[in-house]
């Protein structure tokens, strides 16, 4: 049976690093490393640690937000994952990233590895990762869209 009113499950945005639907989602968990990991940021993972995806390093998947953040106690809660934390990582699903340029619903998704978010693979970067997802929704630069990955 179809949802009627989706708002009443699930909001439409729900924040950085939020998963986005509810759709069949995987998640892997990783320590962070020396360098602190944001929520919604590209990550690679090497030993079973966790940092923000860099040039020549394979993406692993998103860095999921948490609900709860101590530190955070007024305005957006963009919080960070710091050294020897759990980082879960999205590695199938959808999610909601921040992006730095302007994308559309439907376009191939590729990682910004200067920044750790996400452009559109036909970006005019040349640091960006082979194409890992696709975008289900359509953003300016600066703001959030859903991202769709599915990684083995």
């Amino acid at each position: 049976m179809p949802i009627p009113i989706g708002k009443e499950y699930m909001d439409a945005v729900g924040g950085l690093g939020k998963i986005a639907n509810y759709q069949s989602v995987e998640v892997n968990t990783t320590a962070c490393g020396e360098e602190e990991v944001g929520f919604g940021k590209a990550i690679y993972a090497e030993e079973d640690i966790a940092q923000v995806l860099e040039a020549s390093k394979n993406f692993f998947g998103v860095a999921l937000a948490r609900n709860y953040v101590p530190e955070i106690t007024a305005g957006e809660k963009v919080g960070t994952y710091k050294q020897g934390d759990a980082v879960p990582a999205l590695r199938k699903g959808t999610i909601w990233v921040l992006v730095d340029e302007d994308v559309k619903s439907g376009n191939k998704a590729v990682a910004n590895t200067a920044t750790g978010n996400f452009l559109p693979s036909s970006t005019s970067e040349t640091t960006k990762t082979d194409v890992i997802g696709t975008f289900l929704s359509t953003a300016m630069a600066d703001g959030l869209a859903m991202l769709q990955i599915n990684l083995p």
